[in-house]
């Protein structure tokens, strides 16, 4: 009975043995497992960061392009539609071309009825 007593000790004393090295493995794990989702939660902030940093970017981009358009509709409008001088009077100062014998630049127009 007594060796059935000390094997069954044994025994005992090698579950708790390998109880123990299956916690402290858990352990390990647990703590592994929580590092590497604290990199992941890192990343992901991250990446959510940029995405923001990204949309300001394409919404500043159409800003500017949206901005650039209006430049170059105002320069058309420069170039085509604003009268420019025809010549210069005797004091050195530019004459626009307005009226009837003129030909040039904008023309005297009656007020919608």
């Amino acid at each position: 009975m007594k060796e059935a007593y000390d094997k069954m000790s044994k025994k005992i004393n090698q579950f708790i043995d390998l109880n123990r090295e299956n916690d402290s493995t858990i352990m390990l794990l647990k703590a592994t497992v929580m590092d590497k989702q604290t990199a992941i939660n890192n990343h992901i902030d991250k990446i959510a960061e940029l995405k923001q940093e990204l949309e300001k970017a394409r919404i500043e981009t159409e800003r500017v392009e949206k901005k650039l358009i209006s430049y170059s509709t105002a320069s058309y409008v420069l170039d085509h539609i604003l009268p420019k001088p025809t010549r210069k009077d005797e004091n050195e100062e530019d004459v626009y071309g307005y009226g009837e014998n003129s030909g040039l630049g904008y023309h005297r127009v009656p007020p919608p009825l």
